[in-house]
């Protein structure tokens, strides 16, 4: 009889440690996705700040539309490059400069 309830106080205490490592298990989980979750909340409203900043120095010194304009006259002045190139140089010399650049 003792050796029984031996046993039945053993598995008792196995259940108890299982359950108490399955409880730590969970609430650690919960705690990590909790930590993933506000991290990314903070990121996602530091860049939403960051772009409404952003979205008033813009508006008050216009550089998104100067830059968007150089970019452009950019783009025309290596066509009109291209171009000259391709009218001047050999058929050969002017494909070994398109694999150059």
């Amino acid at each position: 009889m003792s050796s029984e309830s031996e046993n039945g106080l053993f598995y008792k205490a196995i259940y108890h440690n299982v359950c108490i490592v399955a409880a730590s298990i969970i609430f650690f989980s919960f705690i990590n996705a909790a930590t993933v979750i506000v991290a990314a909340g903070v990121i996602i409203i530091t860049g939403i700040l960051l772009k409404a900043g952003l979205n008033v120095l813009d508006d008050k010194y216009g550089v998104a539309s100067s830059l968007k304009l150089k970019i452009y006259e950019a783009l025309e002045e290596e066509f009109k490059i291209r171009e000259w190139h391709r009218q001047h140089l050999p058929h050969e010399m002017y494909l070994y400069y398109n694999t150059r650049n």
